[in-house]
């Protein structure tokens, strides 16, 4: 990123603060709340506590210069009374940072106070706003044209504990105004996946289980869908919010060019329903709510007279009469005179529509294994920050990952299936890359030689660094009064993805062990990466005892003189030792030598990578 460029006052702006701030970012360093003008990809952006986020369409290639009608300089920011929008010049032409809108009047907003055109950045949602006359508006949510709506107006990630009483997640998503799904799972639990129709069903109830036949139930733990996210209540029997539960929330927003729901009654004739994407399916999932009964899944990368089933691991099966042979359009999917599954004369069904829209929010498509841990490289010209996948030829869950939970790169990813009320498992699966994901394994879950894949992917707001490590490294080990049976550290060593017995240092409580790297010279490093598991003559697994608080990161140029960044908590306040490669980020230091330095309590890795 460029130094960022001071935003420009055109016919606005006052700027004002919401909430507290949590946390900085880094590429440039600011606090939660800083606007910036990023000429690398010419977009205002503004942080939110741990990543840049864009307010409108990047325009990589805009030429730098003025905008007209008014007139303004790149990075210049102004609130259109016309469109009723705040604007910025990105060197060519103003972009919203909304979609606009028709105006109701208004003579400002509350809570907080402002007038029409001011702009802030509210904390407890982490989006920027701006007051339209009446009313808080998200920025983010890019609209030009029939263009798409901004990914983090229609698709949330989110990661809570369950309460069993009161528990209001606010992603800034409107689900009481456009309706949506909202798909849940219990991470620690082995409960059903719960998917929640906003509004209810016409049966009135509110629930299905993608890993059930069952009919639809009511989950009362879902006590209202708001304009910014959602609330639940007492659990009872949802599976939504139980007590200490660690659950994720996969919100999906009702919105052209991304997702659409549709109900309607069986007839067992060929039929076309409707729908309102706007674009090409790229994926359909059909249940009927009413009955027991599997659920169907068309997929653009499929034959038409295919289908997969949600519920279950089963291959790919042919038969013409579920989608009539027949590929989904713009405007409508088909239907056959299949009675098992989604069109028996009688039956209530619900069909989801995930849209195929490779220039916005989420991508349908497939890929061939090759069973290899350097698999296929999958380029969706964004980076995900949502899968789902399916082995289409052979028999394979339905995985889900997001980068909520986890993907590292490297390392073990953290994965939920939709076909499964099992607990959230790890392994390593793929690594993301800027502008798609490669496969890192071949397991045949997600790489079989020879097998063919679908999957369903979202973009990401606010992409990942891609770590580039370091090679070249000599490391060298004091475990204080416990090092004993370790192994000396090597590169190879350190640089071993794999989970076997292999920890290379441990240094026992209060004893101020060490494990340095020497780089050969000094080199600008942000991130370093932690993780494995070791044998008992070492100790069988350290995870459990590692002091995150007392183990701190430090530099220096000399080898002698440390300086040290913190405590491994301090830069990562949601770290965790464990298994699977952890990377921490932080604003880039240049130095040659680097260590980890046990100043209290138990210190362990099978890995400390380094890289920029």
């Amino acid at each position: 990123m460029n130094i960022p460029r001071a935003l420009a006052a055109a016919l606005l702006l006052t700027v004002a603060w919401c909430g507290l701030a949590e946390a900085d970012c880094t590429r440039p360093t600011a606090v939660e709340g800083t606007f910036i003008y990023n000429d690398t990809v010419n977009a205002m952006q503004v942080c939110n506590g741990a990543d840049w986020l864009n307010t409108g369409m990047t325009s990589p290639t805009a030429p730098g210069g003025t905008c007209s009608s008014p007139s303004g300089n790149e990075g210049q920011v102004f609130y259109n009374v016309s469109t009723h929008t705040v604007q910025f010049c990105n060197g060519a032409n103003w972009v919203n940072t909304a979609c606009p809108t028709e105006w109701d009047g208004g003579s400002g907003c509350s809570s907080p106070t402002g007038a029409e055109g001011v702009m802030i950045y509210n904390a407890s949602v982490k989006r920027p706003q701006f007051c339209e006359g009446d009313a808080w508006v998200n920025m983010g949510t890019v609209c030009s044209g029939s263009g798409s709506l901004g990914v983090g107006s229609v698709f949330s990630a989110d990661l809570y504990t369950g309460n069993n009483t009161t528990n209001t997640i606010t992603n800034g998503i409107d689900l009481s105004g456009s309706g949506g799904l909202v798909w849940f799972k219990i991470r620690n639990n082995g409960f059903n996946n719960r998917l929640i129709h906003v509004p209810p069903l016409p049966s009135g109830d509110n629930a299905l289980s993608s890993n059930l036949m069952d009919a639809d139930m009511n989950a009362a733990a879902f006590v209202s869908a708001n304009a910014d996210g959602f609330t639940l209540g007492s659990d009872g029997t949802s599976g939504i919010n139980l007590l200490a539960s660690t659950v994720v929330a996969w919100t999906f927003r009702k919105a052209p060019k991304f997702f659409d729901m549709v109900t309607y009654t069986g007839n067992q004739t060929n039929r076309l329903i409707a729908h309102n994407l706007g674009v090409e399916p790229g994926m359909i999932v059909v249940k009927s709510f009413d009955t027991s009964s599997d659920w169907a899944v068309y997929h653009r990368s499929i034959p038409n007279s295919d289908y997969l089933t949600l519920n279950g691991a089963n291959p790919k099966v042919t038969e013409s009469d579920v989608w009539n042979s027949t590929a989904a359009s713009s405007t409508h999917f088909s239907l056959g005179k299949d009675q098992s599954r989604v069109n028996k004369n009688g039956k209530q069904y619900v069909a989801y529509l995930f849209a195929h829209d490779p220039s916005g929010n989420i991508q349908c498509g497939s890929y061939a294994g090759n069973g290899s841990t350097t698999g296929p490289i999958v380029n969706l010209g964004w980076q995900p920050q949502f899968l789902m996948l399916k082995n289409a030829t052979g028999t394979g869950n339905w995985l889900m990952l997001d980068t909520a939970r986890g993907i590292a790169t490297p390392g073990s990813d953290a994965h939920l299936l939709a076909n499964a009320s099992n607990n959230e498992a790890s392994a390593e699966y793929l690594n993301l890359t800027s502008d798609g994901f490669q496969l890192s394994s071949n397991n045949s879950a997600v790489n079989s030689s020879g097998a063919t894949y679908v999957y369903c992917a979202i973009k990401a707001q606010a992409p990942i660094h891609i770590p580039s490590w370091y090679s070249g490294i000599t490391y060298l080990a004091d475990g204080g009064s416990n090092y004993g049976a370790c192994t000396q550290p090597t590169e190879a060593l350190m640089n071993d993805e794999n989970t076997g017995p292999k920890y290379t240092w441990l240094s026992a409580a209060g004893t101020n062990g060490e494990l340095q790297a020497d780089l050969g010279s000094a080199k600008s490093v942000s991130v370093i990466g932690l993780g494995g598991k070791g044998p008992s003559s070492c100790f069988s697994d350290c995870a459990p005892l590692f002091n995150e608080a007392g183990t701190e990161l430090q530099h220096s140029n000399d080898g002698s003189s440390w300086t040290s960044l913190g405590t491994l908590s301090s830069l990562a306040p949601s770290f965790t030792y464990a298994t699977a490669i952890q990377t921490v980020t932080f604003a880039p230091v240049t130095a040659r030598y680097w260590r980890l330095y046990s100043a209290s309590g138990y210190a362990c890795t099978g890995q400390f990578r380094l890289g920029g």
